[in-house]
Order: structure tokens, then sequence, then C-alpha cells
């Protein structure tokens, strides 16, 4: 970012600083210059403010669109705030006027990725690797990317060695789940190994949880299961997925007085009171179907799942 004015270089001090409110008062004050607009941008994105600082950079691309920079940042909040198709022409244009912002690359592989474009995302990370090689969040983003179109003998390697270029504890967890995930169809011994390193790093992460307590189901140690369910819905104890796979447990463990239980304290989606009803009628405590009914009548319809957790980094 080019900055032309003694203003616009005070306020970019007092951003470095981190007074943010000073450089806001600054830049507040320039609304039609392209630099202000973008360093206000920025600082919008530090204030987690994400639409309008979509809005201040395309303003400043409008009036100056060959800068690269702006370019760049402005497709990075546009991805981040899910418009995939519109970060993917910024980034691109970003890189065409300069192909030196590799981290540009970085990105829009990100987007493509994101849009399921994945021949397209592997490139990107891989033109970003060569510049960059040992940066684990794209190793892993390529390594990701491997697993989902098929190729897991590739991803392996490249996972593994990101776990030696880190020493971020989330990054090292979404690694170790990502080795869980390639390993959990043939070898789920294996992967339930990896699911715990993640869990050691990050013990609050649902997923992980709950997708350790699904292995140790398929290792047939139910359990051990049970108990990794019971320690999510402790903190957690309105997890609707959670609830529904913690009494399908219970049913099979044929636990029915904690089955019925744990359908009490369990949110009224439509889909746990079904499993509920249904349960009940089959065991004859329900003689007609309106029962069933009346189970169902205050359900509210089922919550999305948990989305895994992500942290976007400026």
């Amino acid at each position: 970012m080019r900055l032309t004015s003694p203003l616009l270089e005070e306020a970019l001090q007092h951003y470095q600083r981190g007074d943010l409110n000073a450089a806001e008062a600054i830049l507040i004050g320039m609304p039609g210059h392209p630099s202000a607009l973008h360093l206000l941008g920025v600082l919008r994105v530090q204030q987690r403010r994400l639409q309008e600082a979509v809005e201040l950079l395309a303003r400043s691309v409008d009036i100056q669109p060959h800068e690269a920079q702006s370019q760049f940042n402005l497709g990075k909040v546009l991805s981040a705030l899910g418009r995939q198709t519109e970060a993917t022409e910024a980034l691109r244009t970003a890189l065409s006027l300069d192909p030196a912002l590799i981290d540009a690359e970085f990105s829009l592989g990100k987007a493509l990725h994101a849009q399921g474009h994945m021949d397209e995302a592997m490139e990107a990370y891989r033109k970003f690797l060569a510049a960059r090689p040992g940066h684990a969040p794209a190793m892993f983003a390529l390594g990701n990317a491997l697993i989902s179109v098929g190729r897991p003998q590739e991803a392996e390697p490249l996972l593994t060695a990101a776990l030696n270029e880190t020493a971020d504890p989330r990054l090292r967890a979404d690694l170790y789940q990502a080795l869980a995930v390639l390993h959990r169809q043939l070898r789920p011994a294996r992967a339930l190994e990896y699911l715990e390193q993640a869990l050691a790093l990050d013990p609050t992460r649902t997923r992980l949880g709950f997708d350790r307590a699904a292995l140790l189901e398929e290792l047939h140690r139910f359990e051990d299961a049970r108990a990794v369910y019971e320690q999510i819905l402790e903190r957690e104890p309105v997890n609707a997925e959670v609830h529904y796979s913690y009494n399908e447990l219970l049913y099979r463990l044929s636990d029915e007085e904690e089955f019925l239980a744990s359908y009490d304290r369990a949110p009224r989606t439509q889909e746990l009171m079904l499993a509920k009803a249904l349960f009940l009628l089959n065991a004859g405590a329900l003689k007609m179907p309106n029962a069933a009914i009346a189970i169902l009548s205050p359900a509210t319809p089922t919550t999305d799942k948990p989305r895994s957790e992500w942290v976007w980094r400026w």
C-alpha cells in the first residue's frame, strides 16, 4: 500500500502501535483517498467488522484498480465472508498485477478449495509451497485436498512432514485430525491414536471428541465411547448430534433406563423426539399413535450440526 501524505503515515503508525481509535479518527477524515480506504478496511478487519471492511476495500479498488495489495486484501475478506467466487476473482487480479505477491497464491488455493475446485486449488498450494517450502498451513491444506480426491498415499507424508514444521498446538491438532481421517477406514486403531494426540493438544474441540467416540464404537470399546459422549454432554448439554449418537449407543447397550433419561435431558428436536417415540412404541409403552404424536408435537426442527472451528489469520 502506497502512502502519499503525512496524515496517512501518522494513521499507519497509530495502527501499527495498536491504537486503532487514533488511526480511525484520521482515516475517516479522508473518505475519497484509496490508500486511506484501504487502511481503514484493514482496520475494520482487526475489529471483526468484515462487511464494512469489504465495502471499504471495494471502494479503494474502484478508485485504484491496479493496486495489487488492495485486491489481495479484498479477496481475503471476501473469502472469510464465504463469497468465494468474488474472492477468487480479486485474488487472481492481485496475482496478475503482482505475481510476486505469493501469499495471494495460498489465499487463492483456499478460495478454490472451498468451492470444490480441487485441481486448481492444489496447483495454487503447490505454487505457494515452491516459494515457501515448509509452510505448515499450506502443507495441511494440500494434504486435505489430496485426501478429498482419494490420494491418501501422497497426503500422508505431507501431513507428517508438516508436524515437524509447526509448534502451533491448534494446527498440530488439525494435522493429527487429518491423519485420523486418512486412516479411519482401513486402520481405525491408528486413526484413534491420531485423534487422541489431537485431543491432547485441543481437548475442548467437540468434533475431535465426537469422532473419537465413534471410532471407539467401531472398535467395540462401547463403555469407553459412552464415557466420551458423557464428557462432551457435560460440557454441551444441548448438543443434539451428540445426544443422538449417545442414545443410539445406550440402546445398543440395552440401558433402557438411561436411554429414556437421556432423551428427557436432550433438546426437543424432531429427530430426537421421533427416536424416543419409536422406541416407546416398539417397547409397547405407547399404545396409540396419538401418544407418539404428543411426544413429537413440542419438538423443534433439528439444529445444524456443529461446525469445525477455524482461525483466520490476517
